[in-house]
Parts: structure tokens; sequence; C-alpha cells
């Protein structure tokens, strides 16, 4: 009995420290809509980036740098 106790106290412990994400979308709808890009690109409808053009225009882009 006791250790049902313990389990249920280190439970709720790592309950506190556990972080919550918020998703801007679900992984499903994201999965779907990476699939239509790749389609898209494949087609060349959509023009590909790497990640290092990625990255560039990352830093471009931001006001701060």
């Amino acid at each position: 009995m006791t250790k049902e106790k313990n389990s249920k106290k280190n439970n709720n412990k790592e309950d506190e420290h556990m972080i919550t994400l918020k998703r801007h979308c679900s992984p499903d709808v994201s999965l779907e809509k990476s699939l239509k890009q790749m389609k898209l690109i494949r087609k060349n409808k959509l023009s590909k980036t790497t990640w290092n053009e990625f990255k560039k225009e990352l830093k471009n882009d931001d006001p701060e740098d």
C-alpha cells in the first residue's frame, strides 16, 4: 500500500513539472500540408528552398540583426 502512495506522489510531482506546448496545428494537419507542398515542388509549381537558403532568408527578414 505504501508503494502505491509513493508512486502516486511521484506522478503528481512529475505532472507539476511537465511543460504543455501549444501547437499551431495538429501533427496530421501539418503532415498533410507538407505532403501537398512536396507534390507542388515535384510538379515545379513551388520552388525548392534548401536549408541554407531558408536560414539566409530568416536572417534577412530579422530586423534585429
